[in-house]
């Protein structure tokens, strides 16, 4: 072996005396279907193309053999190995000492060379005036300072093969195989962007002075045509919603009324103090005035018990009166009452 080259992909070409060995270990070699190893005698390439690295682009060095055509894919073709720009040193050293052995006659060109040159040494007669017979021993030129035209093309393969291509113009191809891969993305780029205003609105329709588009302003609903079932009406009785600080008999608490469904409201009073806690909920029809009455049953403990609980709340701007009407003792115990102010919070 005189030299080794790791390329890409796990792929690596061994040169020997008179045969190079590609070597495939990677995956995707295996996957297109050129894995293993494949040895190429130096007497049947044809012509060696190199192609150097870009800045994005892998570098390649690929054998043309006499009786292969090449592959329609260039992923599957067994003749070709990339190289990283790391690694583009090792194979630009097997190029040279792959031309130079290529460049090297065969043997079969030199017993060719040797066989005429003996022709040509040999006595040949010559005619002269008079009949006569004369035979000359006379040296003719050695065909190799001859140009045969018929040797020169059969051996001009390996000549060529020997040449490298033009490091400029392997440059401008690395460079242009980039460029071309700009522009792919810019096209691609573009049909997203096109795509994406499809989906937009559509830009002919006319804006008027308000920013807001005329087809819009034509379908939309008017203020009588939506209507909210579970919403209760707007009124001037709202002005109960909120919550209130309240200060009771003995004890500290909260009002709080929120609306309901079918224009009622719900009213929760809480309260706390040191000797007694109490709560009171119910849901009540909507005031017509400043008043609200909220009407409890009595806890189902005994006969002894009061009748009915009944708190009433008398609205005065954002203070509310509340009067225990009738005692409410289940709801709170002896030592507090639900008489008391309470101011709104929120």
């Amino acid at each position: 072996m005189l030299m080794v080259a790791k390329g890409a992909a796990g792929a690596a070409i061994e040169l020997h005396d008179h045969h190079l060995v590609i070597r495939r270990r990677g995956v995707a070699s295996m996957l297109h279907g050129i894995g293993g190893d494949k040895s190429i005698p130096l007497s049947s390439i044809t012509s060696v193309q190199f192609k150097s690295a870009g800045i994005l682009m892998p570098g390649e060095i690929r054998f043309s053999l006499m009786g292969e055509t090449a592959a329609f894919l260039k992923e599957r073709d067994p003749n070709r190995v990339q190289f990283r720009g790391s690694q583009q040193g090792a194979f630009e050293r097997l190029r040279s000492a792959i031309h130079s052995k290529i460049n090297l006659p065969s043997l079969q060109a030199l017993a060719v060379q040797s066989a005429r040159a003996r022709e040509a040494n040999a006595e040949w007669p010559t005619r002269v005036a008079g009949g006569g017979t004369r035979y000359e021993t006379s040296t003719r030129p050695s065909p190799l300072q001859i140009e045969d035209h018929s040797h020169a093309q059969r051996v001009g393969g390996d000549w060529e093969a020997a040449q490298p291509l033009d490091p400029s113009a392997a440059g401008w191809l690395a460079e242009h195989k980039i460029i071309r891969g700009i522009a792919y993305a810019g096209i691609v780029l573009f049909c997203l962007l096109a795509f994406l205003a499809m989906l937009a609105d559509d830009p002919s329709t006319p804006i008027d002075g308000n920013g807001v588009e005329a087809a819009q302003i034509e379908d939309a609903p008017t203020a009588t045509e939506v209507t909210y079932e579970d919403a209760p009406p707007v009124s001037a009785d709202d002005r109960w919603l909120g919550q209130y600080s309240a200060a009771f008999d003995g004890a500290s608490g909260t009002v709080e009324i929120t609306p309901q469904t079918g224009g009622r409201l719900a009213v929760s009073i809480d309260m706390a103090g040191e000797r007694c806690a109490g709560s009171v909920a119910a849901v009540v029809d909507r005031p017509e005035d400043n008043l609200i009455t909220v009407a409890k049953a009595p806890y189902e403990d005994g006969d002894d018990q009061e009748s009915s609980c009944r708190i009433s709340l008398r609205k005065n701007g954002d203070e509310l009166s509340i009067t225990e009407e009738e005692v409410c003792m289940n709801h709170h115990g002896m030592s507090c009452g639900f008489n008391g102010v309470a101011r709104r919070t929120q």
